[in-house]
């Protein structure tokens, strides 16, 4: 299967929160308490915050027969990329959706150029996920979301790791 990569518009928000919520409680159910998903979602996925995204940032669906069922948001920040999102609908992993969007995300950041990620520590179907994709571990921090403390990976893929020091 090739699934469809596009960047997405307003018309995609709907199904950009259902996959983010849908993603979110099945990803975080023993991670980050419900209470605390709800407050993260509604401020991060509000349709406010969407159009912003969709504005700013490099922001892709996945299509799974015709419809989005994942998508990824690649925050540019001067010579810094930063995957802030890639979720796949849980109905459709295994399906390449999420991979398919890492080599277009890779695609967009250039070959050049640094992708960091932060994911939580526990969320063992990511961290296998990015290390599938050449990403590696450089750090562990602690950080709290809307009072709940968290352990955080930051994980780096550069496209040249012979190059690194």
């Amino acid at each position: 299967m090739n699934p469809v990569i596009r960047k997405a518009g307003t018309k995609d928000i709907p199904a950009i929160q259902t996959v983010a919520e849908t993603s979110w409680t099945q990803t975080y159910e023993t991670l980050i308490p419900s209470e605390v998903q709800r407050k993260f979602l509604d401020m991060a996925y509000s349709s406010a915050a969407l159009s912003d995204k969709l504005a700013s940032d490099v922001f892709l669906v996945a299509e799974y027969e015709g419809e989005p069922a994942a998508f990824a948001n690649l925050h540019q920040s001067g010579q810094e990329n930063e995957l802030a999102a890639i979720y796949v609908h849980p109905s459709c992993y295994w399906m390449g959706l999420g991979t398919a969007l890492m080599e277009k995300v890779k695609e967009e950041a250039g070959n050049k150029e640094t992708i960091v990620v932060y994911l939580e520590v526990g969320n063992d179907r990511a961290e296998r996920f990015y290390r599938k994709m050449g990403f590696r571990e450089i750090s562990v921090f602690t950080e709290t979301l809307f009072g709940h403390t968290l352990q955080t990976m930051k994980m780096e893929y550069y496209p040249y790791h012979s190059l690194q020091p």
